[in-house]
């Protein structure tokens, strides 16, 4: 399953284990162009998000988490979203 951004909401404690309370980063609609998927020559950590987040909270285990992210409002309905990772 591929690494989906999320918004954290809270951190809970469950038998002493951390977990964060995200809401998941909605995908454009179907057919909106993403302005930075031009840059195939090299990695450009960028791409472009619905500005909604899913309706649903998901509990995540912090091991779980594999990057941290940015995310950059560009209008009312779209975000991008910038991952913060050296690799």
């Amino acid at each position: 399953m591929p690494p989906v951004p999320g918004s954290i909401q809270c951190i809970v404690w469950i038998k002493d284990i951390p977990y964060f309370v995200i809401l998941q980063q909605q995908n454009v609609t179907e057919g909106t162009l993403d302005p930075f998927a031009i840059y195939t020559h090299f990695p450009f950590p960028a791409k472009l998000y619905s500005m909604a987040q899913s309706e649903q909270l998901e509990i995540v285990r912090v091991e779980w988490v594999v990057v941290h992210v940015a995310r950059w409002v560009i209008s009312e309905e779209h975000c991008v979203i910038l991952s913060l990772s050296r690799d």
